[in-house]
């Protein structure tokens, strides 16, 4: 927004080139943080996601299970209206690997708990 307004402002008092050159600039910028963001995230330790509970799978079991594979729950958030929709619990998980995993490998971790019946990550 700031960028459009500071391009707007230069063509208007006549610097079509710093405009064009300005919009360009932020045009490259955007392109190779979107990059580097994907990249970071792809394999960062650290992944939030929203995951279902089979209703007969308590909470600690899921726990203990994502424990025993290395990973580390934590930021349950548990809303009233997600609590049991379609006869499961759903909740977001903030999950942080003990060791450097890709983020698609513990959200396959997560999957394959016994009683996690869907896992998406944010």
């Amino acid at each position: 927004l700031w960028a459009a307004a500071c391009a707007g402002l230069a063509i208007g008092i006549g610097l079509y080139e710093v405009a064009v050159l300005g919009e360009i600039m932020v045009f490259i910028i955007l392109n190779v943080l979107h990059r580097l963001d994907f990249r970071m995230r792809k394999s960062a330790r650290v992944v939030e996601a929203y995951v279902e509970l089979n209703r007969k799978t308590p909470l600690g079991d899921f726990i203990r299970h994502a424990r025993r594979n290395g990973i580390e729950p934590r930021d349950i958030q548990i809303e009233n209206e997600n609590v049991m929709t379609n006869n499961s619990v759903a909740f977001i998980v903030t999950l942080r690997a003990k060791d450097k995993r890709k983020r698609n490998e513990i959200l396959e971790l997560i999957q394959q708990i016994e009683g996690v019946s869907f896992v998406e990550g944010l």
